[in-house]
């Protein structure tokens, strides 16, 4: 097999669609989880795009896709700690907008939907279900550093999530999630002066 996995949309598009590439799979890092949809969307903003977006250029060229960041580099793992490790710290301050709504949508998770009649649902579980439910995901590579981890990670995407949780975390955060700005809101690897 052959793919491609980087963070440019445009990139994977050519690749996709050169013929002597026979494209078989891409890597998408970051872009379709909880709190981004642009590999979904293409959709920088509300009226901004950012072109073609991968899974639907895949998807219509019988493309595999592995969707990697489902936990936004730790982020919807666990929002209190997952960006205290390593460079990732400094995000902490740069993007207070996406770790509150991290924070809020872990409290829904875990406080608002019981008190709904809902049964508590675990974030890392909402976020690991949410990127494989996509139809043009094929897999959604997950980093871990213990055995504890691993089974954490076969749990949440075991656990039964009713629609009615899917519908309702859409009516709770979707119009908020579409609204944040690509440029101004969202970490994003900065290739042209080689920084993360």
């Amino acid at each position: 097999h052959f793919g491609i996995g980087c963070v440019e949309h445009e990139q994977q598009k050519i690749f996709m669609q050169n013929p002597d590439a026979d494209c078989s799979v891409i890597l998408t890092v970051n872009d379709y989880n909880l709190l981004r949809r642009y590999a979904d969307t293409g959709q920088a903003t509300s009226h901004d795009s950012l072109g073609t977006a991968p899974f639907a250029e895949a998807l219509s060229r019988d493309v595999g896709v592995m969707n990697a960041g489902v936990y936004y580099m730790g982020l919807l793992a666990d929002p209190s700690s997952g960006w205290k490790l390593g460079f990732k710290n400094t995000l902490l301050s740069q993007y207070p907008k996406l770790v509150h709504l991290a924070a809020r949508m872990q409290t829904w998770c875990e406080q608002e939907l019981p008190q709904q009649g809902q049964r508590a649902v675990p974030l890392r579980a909402l976020a690991l279900q949410f990127a494989m439910r996509h139809q043009g995901v094929a897999t959604s590579p997950v980093g871990c550093r213990s055995p504890k981890e691993v089974d954490e990670v076969c749990d949440a995407a075991l656990l039964d999530i009713p629609q009615e949780v899917w519908d309702a975390f859409e009516a709770k955060f979707g119009s908020e999630v579409r609204a944040l700005d690509w440029a101004k809101d969202h970490w994003r690897y900065d290739k042209a002066s080689s920084k993360l």
